[in-house]
């Protein structure tokens, strides 16, 4: 966590800010290019937004159905909280996971602990299924 997560965010966050402007730039083109000349002209290599490189389409690494499962996971035990009456910062010790790739899973491991605040996350076998190939059980 800590620096790293932050500039992490940073990054992102101005990356989906810059190009959110540019796809809103042909429609609302005075404050669009108002809002890139005050923030990101220093920084980007354009003039203004209109002459600006058009985004590409980012091509995402991580495996659909494992970060779509990731989302899943994180959802139902939301609902698992809310149906026992806890807190969604309560601390979960132990959540295992039985999802039919595991090593497409481990890059979310990290983002799903935090997000769901689980001591320990492990795979196992024979637990609640949420959707076709992912089961979850969790121990408070």
């Amino acid at each position: 966590r800590g620096k790293t997560a932050r500039v992490s965010a940073q990054y992102a966050l101005y990356n989906v800010l810059l190009e959110i402007l540019k796809l809103m730039a042909p429609i609302m083109p005075h404050i669009t290019d108002e809002i890139y000349s005050l923030y990101f002209k220093d920084k980007e290599k354009a003039e203004s937004i209109h002459v600006s490189e058009w985004p590409k389409q980012i091509k995402i690494s991580a495996d659909e159905k494992a970060g779509d499962a990731a989302v899943s996971i994180i959802s139902e035990i939301r609902k698992f909280k809310a149906q026992k009456n806890m807190s969604l910062k309560k601390e979960l010790k132990n959540l295992v996971i039985e999802y039919d790739d595991e090593s497409a899973l481990k890059p979310f491991l990290e983002d799903i602990k935090a997000t769901v605040h689980a001591q320990n996350i492990s795979f196992g076998k024979g637990y609640t299924e949420i959707s076709e190939g992912l089961k979850i059980h969790t121990e408070e």
